[in-house]
């Protein structure tokens, strides 16, 4: 029912179950959805309560893509495109995994660097998404990992 990981590493072409299909599709529903709700409200003070901004998703992602930080927030959403990208053509699932696993750390970065605004659900949404899309391979990647771990020591 389940592919173990020898499965994985000798055939590059295991089929995909509904399952994952079902997961990958629930998050894109909620990653495109967050371009269109609201995500951030930054500049809010505590002298000026009415003061600030409310960014939409794609607000979001405009700034990230020009800010100086651009290497490694402005880079989730080119990632996550190429994921996109490479999950529909069903090619190279190891080249796949390696991407779900470099956006990890910019998707910690870019908490990191949001935390000085107002989360708002476009925010959330857009997180969920994208661990969802990318959930089915990190798992293999980290079972890759435990294995090497296991077997090394």
């Amino acid at each position: 029912m389940f592919e173990t990981v020898d499965q994985a590493e000798t055939s590059e072409e295991v089929p995909r179950s509904t399952g994952v299909w079902g997961v990958f599709c629930c998050g894109l529903l909620f990653y495109v959805s967050s371009f269109c709700l609201p995500a951030i409200f930054v500049g809010k003070t505590s002298d000026c309560s009415s003061c600030g901004a409310l960014y939409l998703g794609w607000q979001c992602a405009l700034i990230a893509l020009t800010s100086p930080f651009t290497f490694t927030v402005g880079s989730v959403n080119p990632l996550v495109f190429a994921f996109i990208g490479l999950f529909f053509a069903d090619r190279v699932p190891r080249f796949r995994a390696f991407l779900a696993a470099a956006i990890v750390p910019c998707l910690l970065l870019s908490v990191i660097f949001t935390g000085q605004g107002e989360l708002h659900v476009g925010f959330y949404a857009w997180l969920a998404g994208i661990l969802l899309m990318i959930g089915p391979d990190l798992c293999k990647v980290i079972a890759r990992v435990v294995t090497f771990i296991i077997n090394w020591g």
